[in-house]
């Protein structure tokens, strides 16, 4: 399978199904677009645990996790965000006590694509601005480079922007290319 049709297999089976189980307003299309855009550009949908550098040909990892590459710190910082938070925001932490049992380590994040769902969608439904429209590809380009790679990182919004497109070209957005499991019914 090539990673296009595997990150395609993602977005259908884990992180659409888990934004829906979530409900609203957590399970918009620009959201499931975000994680999609996050995840095609931190690891191509493939890498669990962060490359930092090669030595003597063997890879060194890094401190990120999982297929958006969340670090340790920014997990805590989200999940105790999500513990304190009240109104609608509480349903994420409720709906990740349900699912996990309490117990979220951050190399969870390496193993279960739908904790690590939930922990992308507390991180960007924090932020003070509202998600750009669905279909913006350079407005959530943007919005994942200020919000998760922030002015720190090495990343471009282009660099955003390109990975989402190569691995979801437009055609993977029709509704008959779209096969969503329903995640409540597992």
């Amino acid at each position: 399978m090539d990673t296009s049709a595997w990150a395609r297999e993602v977005r259908d089976h884990v992180i659409w199904p888990t934004l829906d189980w979530l409900g609203p307003p957590f399970d918009d299309l620009a959201a499931v677009q975000l994680i999609c855009m996050t995840d095609a550009h931190e690891s191509w949908f493939v890498h669990l645990r962060q490359v930092a550098r090669f030595d003597a040909g063997r890879p060194v990892f890094g401190p990120a996790r999982g297929l958006g590459q969340m670090e340790p710190p920014t997990l805590a910082d989200n999940l105790n965000w999500a513990r304190r938070a009240g109104g609608v925001s509480r349903t994420l932490w409720e709906k990740l006590q349900l699912w996990t049992g309490g117990h979220m380590p951050a190399d969870r994040l390496m193993g279960d694509m739908v904790f690590a769902t939930i922990a992308a969608r507390i991180h960007y439904w924090r932020r003070p601005e509202a998600l750009p429209a669905a279909g913006d590809v350079d407005g959530l380009a943007g919005y994942a480079k200020k919000y998760w790679n922030t002015h720190l990182g090495a990343a471009t919004e282009a660099d955003y922007a390109d990975a989402f497109r190569t691995l979801f070209p437009p055609t993977a957005w029709r509704p008959d290319r779209i096969f969503r499991t329903d995640l409540a019914a597992t």
